[in-house]
């Protein structure tokens, strides 16, 4: 089972907490910082243990997750460590420097439906290619 660390800024626990249910349904461990960091541990010592074992990061990415003080070493360490980076992209926002060309996963202004689609397709690119695909020409 893929283990995948979800980074995430405090103030979109919410959205924290949807897309880690939806990674674990599709059989992936999440490691949350509020599910998983037990009160008066070592944060910078859970963080450094959750970066070192997971597979791949996933970062709700917004305009609170950009600006906060903490969240770009985060990244960067996985980044140096060459996990797999997933952004998932909740406002409105444009990641700079490194995570620019990183494909995001568009969850802004998504339904819930379309939302979860996304979020399967990005941990399982096989999922998108089982569906059938439109004719996309002239319907009459």
């Amino acid at each position: 089972m893929k283990t995948i660390f979800l980074s995430y800024n405090g103030n979109d626990l919410a959205w924290a907490e949807w897309v880690g249910q939806e990674i674990e349904k599709k059989n992936a461990q999440v490691i949350l910082q509020h599910w998983d960091f037990a009160a008066g541990a070592n944060f910078v010592a859970k963080m450094h243990e959750a970066l070192q074992t997971c597979d791949k990061l996933a970062i709700i990415l917004s305009r609170n997750y950009l600006s906060a003080r903490f969240t770009n070493e985060e990244w960067q360490a996985a980044f140096a460590l060459r996990h797999r980076i997933i952004p998932f992209r909740i406002d409105n926002c444009e990641p700079p420097g490194l995570l620019a060309p990183i494909a995001y996963v568009d969850l802004f202004g998504q339904t819930e439906e379309e939302a979860r689609r996304r979020i399967a397709d990005a941990l399982d690119p096989k999922d998108r290619r089982s569906r059938p695909v439109p004719f996309p020409g002239r319907r009459r």
